[in-house]
This record gives C-alpha cells, sequence and structure tokens, in this order.
C-alpha cells in the first residue's frame, strides 16, 4: 500500500491509500483523474440529483448513505428513462413505496436490480397478509419476514411456491419463531416453508 496526491476531475486533491502493482497503482490514478469527483464533490452531485428528483433523506452510516444515494438516484433515472424512450409509466403508487424506501440497505441490497423486479417486490410487498400481535412483535415480525423472503428468493429463486407461507402467515409470533428456532437451520426452515405452502 501506498498514499499518493490525487487531482480528481472536479480540481479537488486527495490523499488516497492505492494497493497492487505500480503500474495498475497509476492507472487508478489517471483513471480517478480524468473520471471522478472527489468523494466530497461526488456526495454534493448525488444529494443534487436527489432533491431534483425530491427523493427524501436516506439513513444509514456515511458510507452507506452515499453508495445507497448513487444507487438509488441511477434507478430513478433509469425510470425516468424507461417513460420517455419506451413510454412505461410506473403507478404513482409504485413510485411513492420507493420514494418510502429510506433505509440505504434496501438499495445496497437491490443493487443491479431491474425496474421490473423491484415492480415484483412492491407487489409482493402490497400482497403480504397483514401481521397479528403485538405492535412490537409485528413490527419484529415484519421485518424478519423481509429477510427471510430475501434470503430464500436468493437460495431457491423468487418463484419458490414456499414463499407463500411467507407471504399469507398472520402471526407475528410464528415468523419470529422461524427466526428463532431455525437460526443455522436454513434446510429445515426450507422444508416447513414448503409444508406450510402446501397446506394453503
Amino acid at each position: 500500500m501506498a498514499q499518493y496526491d490525487v487531482t480528481y476531475a472536479c480540481g479537488h486533491v486527495k490523499t488516497v491509500d492505492l494497493y497492487g502493482k505500480t503500474s495498475e497503482r497509476e492507472r487508478k490514478i489517471e483513471w480517478m483523474e480524468g473520471n471522478c469527483l472527489c468523494p466530497a464533490c461526488y456526495k454534493a452531485e448525488q444529494q443534487a440529483k436527489a432533491k431534483v428528483l425530491d427523493l427524501p433523506a436516506l439513513t444509514g452510516t456515511p458510507k452507506q448513505v452515499a453508495w445507497a444515494e448513487a444507487l438509488r438516484n441511477e434507478v430513478f433515472e433509469r425510470l425516468e428513462f424507461e417513460k420517455l424512450a419506451k413510454g412505461k409509466n410506473p403507478t404513482d403508487e409504485f413510485l411513492a413505496w420507493l420514494k418510502d424506501q429510506t433505509e440505504s440497505r434496501f438499495w445496497i441490497d437491490n443493487k443491479g436490480g431491474s425496474i421490473a423486479l423491484l415492480e415484483k417486490k412492491w407487489k409482493n410487498k402490497k400482497e403480504e397478509t397483514k401481521l397479528e400481535g403485538t405492535p412490537k412483535q409485528v413490527a419484529w415480525a415484519e421485518k424478519i419476514r423481509e429477510e427471510l423472503t430475501a434470503v430464500v428468493e436468493e437460495n431457491m429463486g423468487q418463484e419458490w411456491f414456499g414463499l407463500n407461507a411467507l407471504d399469507l402467515e398472520t402471526s407475528a409470533a410464528t415468523i419470529i419463531s422461524y427466526h428463532t428456532d431455525y437460526r443455522g437451520r436454513f434446510d429445515d426452515l426450507l422444508k416447513v416453508l414448503a409444508e406450510k405452502a402446501k397446506e394453503m
């Protein structure tokens, strides 16, 4: 590792740590100087785009927020492109749902996802059954259901029938039990979800 003073495309100079062979470091410096804004200018640019798009502030660590802002702006720019170039008009309800995603983690977890995939997530969320339990249980269970759904989709695919057992479950306590009883036993959890889905 070595430190280098890089003059970014915006004209600001910042000291950065670079790794690898000298030739690779030199190539990276050349690319950064010709193509990148300094971190402060980049952050300001992303915040300005968010303001133009009327997007709320994101929550998370400063690093997460900076990354998530760029990812979110990219999604809204793609939406605008699809609207102008392909005549696709997203519903106001879908746009409102996207704007309501203020956790940086949402945008990071969905990086590279298509608009169609985000629309599917929105529709699935709409169709999820309301959970019963105390407000604290419901809040915890909703978070668990969202996390479990993401893990199951990643491993089994979005069309896996067992996801119905998560989407249609009405008991917050049952969702919480999936988290507590099957921690570290993912295969067993999949069997339980599959059996429950067959009964529905």
